[in-house]
């Protein structure tokens, strides 16, 4: 009885240790430090439209072609990717219902449960001009708690 106390106390000890930096807020908001914008992302381009697998600064596209934006997500914790604000130029497709893909599903890798995952987001480019696409990782119930952030300017041509 005593070592199985012991372990437990132990694992409890590092997970409140390691985990302790993990809900570290910035200043008086409660935005957390992640920014993706300053990861790289992996950008595809394919029947005139533009996949981003990741977050970047900066993408082209023409109007009327899509953009779709993959960004890491983890689907059990009511977490999701959203606009902070509407964009004007570009319409955002699947609006009412979360898609998701297996972040490392191969074929020698299953899927599994509770697993990483990607937030599949398409927007079709409705105008022309610059917008800036701001979008939040948040709860729906706690859209004042941000605990991610990813930018992205894009430049929509006529």
């Amino acid at each position: 009885m005593k070592k199985y106390s012991v372990s437990f106390i132990a694992l409890s000890s590092f997970i409140i240790f390691t985990c302790g930096s993990c809900s570290q807020k910035t200043g008086s908001s409660n935005v957390a430090s992640t920014n993706m914008s300053t990861k790289k992302a992996e950008i595809s381009q394919q029947d005139g439209g533009v996949t981003l697998d990741g977050c970047t600064e900066q993408t082209s596209i023409k109007k009327g072609n899509t953009l779709t934006i993959l960004l890491p997500a983890n689907a059990g914790t009511g977490y999701q990717w959203m606009e902070s604000k509407p964009p004007n130029m570009l319409r955002r497709e699947n609006q009412n219902e979360l898609k998701y893909k297996d972040a490392a599903a191969q074929p020698a890798n299953p899927p599994m449960v509770g697993g990483a995952k990607k937030q599949i987001l398409t927007y079709t480019a409705v105008g022309g001009g610059t917008e800036t696409l701001d979008l939040i990782y948040v709860r729906a119930w706690e859209k004042d708690k941000v605990e991610r952030r990813c930018s992205v300017k894009v430049a929509i041509e006529e």
